[in-house]
């Protein structure tokens, strides 16, 4: 799997993890807050980007 999300919705945010090693971990992880936009990443290559806000759920 060459990258994956994981969306935090209590903490309101992705974190992205890309790049992985033969050993099973991956190079780059980075963790994007609200604000911020997570690139989209499909083979190995950022396509775009989507912003954290919108893949979130309205605060309640």
């Amino acid at each position: 799997m060459p990258a994956y999300w994981i969306v935090d919705v209590d903490d309101r945010t992705i974190t992205v993890h890309a790049e992985p090693t033969s050993e099973g971990e991956f190079k780059r992880v980075e963790t994007f807050a609200e604000g911020a936009s997570a690139p989209v990443i499909l083979d190995r290559i950022e396509i775009g980007r989507i912003v954290v806000k919108d893949v979130l759920p309205p605060k309640a």
